[in-house]
């Protein structure tokens, strides 16, 4: 079998199929009235950065994903363009947005069919991206795992998000 272990922080493992065994994935279901399938904001950082690779790969020619419209996103074109050179293959676009400018972000968020967003602190800079995501009705997910800013999110969003 072509399976490989992914180690998780909690000591547990679990078994992953590899990129040759994964089915494609489609986004033929969404509309195309928006630029993007999937934006990575904050993908100049850390966790951003690794998920933009990941996702370069799969939308390779022959990729898992390879029909993908994809775009990376964050508040300096400078660091932006810096990693443009280690993805695998370049992105559909290029989204400059600031979470301290509301307007960016909605102007961003409806660009989008699904935002991830990996700005963290979340408790610090992440409502304001699942505001602007409400705002313009685009799917969201980040990689969070403060409960605090679970928690207000949760209460404060959630009949808004439906």
């Amino acid at each position: 079998a072509d399976w490989h272990t992914h180690r998780h922080t909690n000591g547990r493992t679990r078994a992953a199929p590899r990129a040759s065994n994964r089915a494609k994935l489609r986004m033929s279901h969404l509309p195309r009235e928006r630029d993007f399938d999937v934006l990575i904001f904050g993908a100049s950082g850390y966790t951003g950065e690794r998920v933009a690779r990941t996702l370069s790969k799969w939308s390779m020619p022959g990729g898992a994903w390879e029909t993908v419209r994809w775009a990376i996103a964050g508040r300096s074109q400078k660091k932006l363009d810096g990693m443009l050179g280690g993805l695998a293959s370049p992105p559909t676009g290029v989204v400059i947005a600031d979470t301290s400018d509301e307007a960016s972000l909605r102007a961003m968020s409806a660009r989008t069919h699904v935002l991830m967003n990996a700005t963290g602190p979340y408790r610090f800079y992440g409502e304001a991206v699942v505001s602007a995501c409400i705002a313009t009705t685009t799917d969201y997910c980040d990689l969070c795992g403060e409960p605090e800013f679970i928690d207000r999110c949760q209460l404060k969003h959630s009949d808004a998000a439906r």
